[in-house]
């Protein structure tokens, strides 16, 4: 009996504790981070398309594009080109058009050592 106890016991610590794969699919939504001095905001759709903003003190930038899980860790924003070369002389142009995130959890990204939180929206 007591060895039946503590199979079912540790079985359940055992289910209670399994680690949640990252997928796209899982992913998927409105992330966020506000601070003093900036404002950023990260939109993940499901058809992998994105549109990330960021605005700090005076500047604004941002740009959309692509994304895609490298791994179960590494989040990859591939910016597309500029329509038109106004946005490349406006301040604020990303020059950096491939940008990496870490997952810390489905909850939260770290960017640019920022954490965004995903939106309860």
């Amino acid at each position: 009996m007591k060895n039946l106890f503590c199979f079912i016991l540790l079985t359940t610590i055992m289910i209670s504790c399994k680690v949640t794969q990252n997928t796209e699919s899982n992913l998927v939504g409105t992330y966020t981070a506000k601070g003093k001095d900036y404002n950023y905001k990260l939109i993940l759709n499901s058809d992998n398309t994105f549109n990330l903003k960021f605005k700090a003190l005076e500047a604004n930038s941002g740009c959309e594009g692509n994304w895609k899980l490298n791994g179960t860790k590494t989040i990859v924003l591939a910016c597309n080109e500029p329509r038109n070369i106004e946005e490349t002389l406006q301040g604020g142009y990303m020059t950096n058009r491939v940008q990496e995130l870490t997952v810390k959890s489905k909850e939260r990204l770290l960017y640019n050592g920022i954490i965004l939180k995903r939106d309860e929206n």
